[in-house]
């Protein structure tokens, strides 16, 4: 327990706002865990690729609903396979933490 204390803390500290969201800390395990964000990214990857070949669409959009602080909808953006991407997070700390990732990665 206070190992995974630790982890989550450091972190933290370096979102700010995140800090104080308690329950949201078990969040930062998803952030940090380069294998399944990797995962995450190759699956974007192919599902724009398969509905550009089935639709052909003239333009590709991604939604983020419930973003968080913004990781799909940042890794979306890294594809390079999206023509825009919308984020929506309701909860105004996320919401900040999602802008100021896509200032400083975006």
């Amino acid at each position: 327990q206070s190992s995974k204390k630790q982890r989550t803390r450091k972190p933290a500290r370096a979102l700010g706002s995140m800090a104080g969201l308690g329950g949201f800390l078990g969040h930062f395990d998803m952030l940090y865990d380069d294998e399944r964000n990797r995962l995450y990214i190759e699956a974007l990857k192919l599902s724009a690729a398969d509905l550009r070949a089935e639709r052909a669409p003239a333009k590709l959009s991604a939604l983020d609903l419930g973003s968080g602080c913004g990781l799909l909808g940042l890794s979306a953006w890294k594809t390079g396979a999206f023509d825009s991407i919308v984020l929506l997070e309701a909860n105004p700390p996320l919401a900040e933490a999602a802008r100021g990732n896509i200032r400083r990665n975006g």
